[in-house]
């Protein structure tokens, strides 16, 4: 008898470690410092602030390089993952949790990918989970434990600098952070 494994259905998040280097961290900090202006309450984030909105924040304060830089990485996702996109960041924003904040269940309609790149994070930051978008999966009660097959959620814990790019319809959001500030700049690619 002969035994096929086919894994159904996988869904792609890139992780670039090491994306950014801790003084490029910095230096864009030093940016988002100067544009706290753009910041307001946003409903997907508890106990912070984001400047989402439809604007790009990093072509707003003249950051080109970055931008490029995050556009080759969705260029490589796209290639990776068999996407059609047209190379267009439509907007980028930068969210500051607080502490006891966290970042609520969301996807990004409208657009092809998403991108999540963190600027300000310690050991005490929040992690980001990945939610299973199966909804078939998760009403199986006769799971005996989760596996890459019936599981809810995928936890990552990021490191600074590190960048994740993955589907715009995949859910995602936080657990509870303990840090002062979290600051993460997130962006939108079509």
């Amino acid at each position: 008898m002969k035994i096929n494994n086919h894994k159904l259905f996988p869904t792609l998040v890139l992780e670039f470690s090491s994306f950014l280097s801790m003084q490029e961290c910095e230096e864009i900090l030093q940016i988002i410092e100067k544009n706290k202006h753009w910041l307001k309450k946003h409903n997907s984030v508890t106990k912070g602030k984001s400047s989402h909105s439809l604007q790009c924040f990093l072509s707003e304060t003249n950051q080109t390089s970055l931008k490029k830089k995050i556009l080759e990485a969705a260029k490589l996702y796209a290639q990776t993952g068999g996407y059609e996109i047209r190379e267009k960041m439509d907007n980028s924003w930068f969210n500051i949790e607080e502490k006891e904040s966290h970042l609520i269940k969301h996807s990004h309609p409208l657009s092809i990918l998403s991108g999540a790149l963190y600027l300000n994070i310690n050991e005490k930051s929040s992690s980001l989970y990945f939610f299973n978008p199966n909804s078939y999966a998760l009403q199986n009660t006769m799971s005996k434990e989760s596996s890459e097959y019936g599981y809810e959620w995928v936890k990552f814990t990021p490191n600074l600098g590190t960048l994740y790019i993955f589907p715009s319809w995949l859910v995602h959001g936080t657990d509870t952070n303990k840090m002062k500030e979290r600051i993460v700049l997130s962006c939108n690619i079509i």
